[in-house]
């Protein structure tokens, strides 16, 4: 899925690291409800370039915070937009570099539990259950969301904290 999903997003505009291939090793047999016999996976591997990029874990202590709080607001409001629901954007799973204009650039990785194509509200802000361990930093990362979005502040502020506490 991986490779697949990479692939995907650099369709819509994302930042990835570029898929060159994966494996899948099977061994035996497995029966599908819905397939019948099919070889059972047992092992996957998934190969992409490597980037040198620093991922955003502890995001809120960096210097450059009052500049890269609305970008990242921007980019989830951009993913959202999209249709893009990622299970698992946490802070290590996101690598930040910083281009030569100085515009922030995001790179996703660990891409198996995303799903396109969603539009339903309450799914997307799940994405703030694991992005910060502090609430006021969900809080004012849902108000940079709401500004990029075009939407309440305010509301999406509650909004996004409230899913980090689901």
């Amino acid at each position: 899925r991986s490779f697949f999903n990479a692939e995907k997003l650099i369709k819509l505009g994302f930042h990835t690291p570029v898929p060159l291939g994966y494996s899948e090793i099977h061994t035996g047999w497995k029966i599908s409800r819905n397939a019948g016999l099919w070889p059972k996976m047992t092992r996957s591997f998934y190969f992409c370039e490597h980037l040198p990029y620093p991922n955003l874990r502890d995001w809120e202590d960096r210097p450059d915070i009052d500049s890269l709080l609305p970008a990242l607001g921007a980019e989830i409001a951009r993913i959202h937009a999209a249709g893009i629901w990622f299970h698992d954007f946490s802070p290590g799973n996101i690598l930040l570099n910083r281009n030569g204009r100085g515009e922030y650039e995001f790179y996703y990785v660990d891409l198996n539990r995303m799903e396109f194509d969603v539009h339903d509200p309450s799914k997307l802000m799940q994405m703030f259950k694991s992005i910060s361990w502090h609430d006021e930093w969900t809080e004012r990362l849902g108000e940079a969301y709401g500004i990029a979005a075009g939407k309440d502040p305010s509301a999406m502020s509650r909004m996004a904290l409230d899913a980090a506490h689901q």
